[in-house]
């Protein structure tokens, strides 16, 4: 007996960032490429589009689009990325009191759906995500907020790939911009995005927020 209903949410890497002018990037798909289609202008894909690779050269702006065709349509599955074309993000002056060794992360514990003013709050918890750090050891396992900041060292300029799995409502920042949000579940728990950077310092945010 065999099954063909199921199919599993679709993931290809990266799935949404910033390119820069006459420089390609690659796209990987790892999963099984049986009736995978796409499309780069945001229409849907048939099964006349091209055919899913495992490498896919990026050059310019786009809309991608994956969809899994199955024999019964009501079970077909998509997922598209968006890709500008941008600049690199511009470092900031390394500050003088800046220290090596772990992001500053601070606790805070509460009740929240959604991320909260934390400026008049005190967190309950301070330290520093060195290689000590583990999230499964603070306080509570459920109902709290973590925010994470520091600098983050680009060594060159180039691509750089940043891969996020949260919880519901968490967000992450580098050099002050917002690149992934996360509000996935189970089935679908990273989030990838690609940015250029230029060598040198960036302010990197994360808002974790743990419900349950």
């Amino acid at each position: 007996f065999s099954y063909a209903g199921l199919t599993s949410d679709i993931q290809f890497v990266p799935m949404s960032g910033i390119l820069l002018k006459d420089k390609p990037i690659k796209l990987w798909y790892f999963d099984d490429m049986k009736r995978m289609h796409y499309t780069l202008d945001g229409s849907a894909p048939t099964t006349a589009s091209p055919t899913v690779s495992p490498e896919l050269s990026l050059a310019g702006p786009a809309t991608v689009t994956y969809t899994r065709f199955t024999n019964r349509s009501r079970y077909d599955k998509s997922v598209r990325g968006e890709f500008k074309v941008g600049e690199a993000l511009k470092p900031v002056v390394k500050p003088k009191t800046y220290k090596p060794g772990g992001f500053g992360f601070s606790y805070y514990e509460g009740e929240w759906n959604s991320w909260p003013d934390l400026r008049n709050q005190k967190p309950q918890l301070t330290g520093i995500t060195d290689k000590n750090f583990d999230a499964n050891a603070l306080p509570r396992k459920n109902n709290y907020a973590l925010l994470i900041e520091g600098l983050f060292e680009a060594k060159e300029d180039g691509y750089y790939m940043f891969i996020f799995q949260a919880d519901k409502q968490s967000k992450l920042y580098v050099g002050g911009k917002l690149l992934m949000e996360w509000n996935g579940g189970y089935t679908k728990p990273t989030y990838t995005y690609i940015l250029p950077l230029q060598k040198g310092f960036y302010p990197l945010r994360l808002e974790y927020l743990h419900q349950k």
